[in-house]
């Protein structure tokens, strides 16, 4: 009996491990978008010519505003999912004189 506790105490041990792994693959995680939630439909509302502040209104407060230049501004949206894969957007705002001039949009 003496002999057959170490051995049966290996053998749990090697197969808890090996359950450990696969039952915390199936654990549900939760997504946590990054940045900004912008789209198409929120930048097609904007219009040249619209001030920082109404600009500000419609997409909320950027996440960088270079500081090098003045007139553009940031909006980046991250967001990395296991089952739907990776979503990355990204906005750049060109103002002149505070008026909106033109915006680039990426989205991967």
């Amino acid at each position: 009996m003496r002999q057959i506790a170490p051995i049966l105490l290996i053998i749990i041990s090697l197969t808890n491990c090996g359950c450990v792994n696969f039952f915390s693959s199936m654990a549900y995680e939760v997504e946590i978008p990054q940045g900004n939630l912008i789209s198409r439909t929120k930048l097609d509302n904007l219009e040249t010519g619209m001030t920082r502040e109404k600009v500000y209104y419609h997409l909320g407060s950027p996440i960088t505003e270079r500081l090098s230049q003045n007139n553009e501004v940031e909006y980046v949206y991250l967001l990395q999912d296991k089952r739907a894969g990776f979503e990355y957007k990204k906005a750049t705002l060109v103002f002149n004189e505070d008026k909106l001039e033109s915006y680039i949009y990426e989205e991967v």
